[in-house]
């Protein structure tokens, strides 16, 4: 069993040897030391971060991939079938009218004149 006293008493042991050393350097050395460490721990973040969203970019592109694929193989598969079912029933392909997109046209507001009152 883990005798947590024991190990709390040894990290305040190493604690007290580190603030000894830490504050017997001269204070400009401490605080590179400390500039020093932060800019560490930052980069650290930094980094985690890129590799993180990386990781994720490869793989968000990876799934878009497959299903692009796996998407384009049954699109062709049943256009396949489809062109079978024509050959095969001897019935014509329908012809597709061309849209004229005068469904989807708004209609344009009437312009409207402006008059000018005379102030007086």
């Amino acid at each position: 069993m883990v005798e947590w006293e024991q190990i709390v008493e040894q990290a305040l042991q190493y604690w007290e040897v580190f603030a000894e050393w830490f504050l017997g350097m001269p204070i400009y050395f401490q605080v590179l030391l400390i500039i020093g460490a932060v800019a560490t721990i930052v980069l650290a973040v930094i980094i985690v971060y890129y590799v993180l969203k990386g990781a994720a970019h490869l793989i968000y592109y990876v799934l878009k991939g497959t299903y692009l694929l796996i998407k384009g193989i049954f699109v062709g598969i049943y256009k396949l079938f489809e062109e079978l079912f024509y050959v095969i029933s001897g019935k014509p392909r329908p012809v597709k009218e061309p849209s004229d997109k005068k469904c989807c046209k708004q209609p344009e507001p009437p312009h409207q004149s402006y008059e000018e009152q005379e102030i007086i």
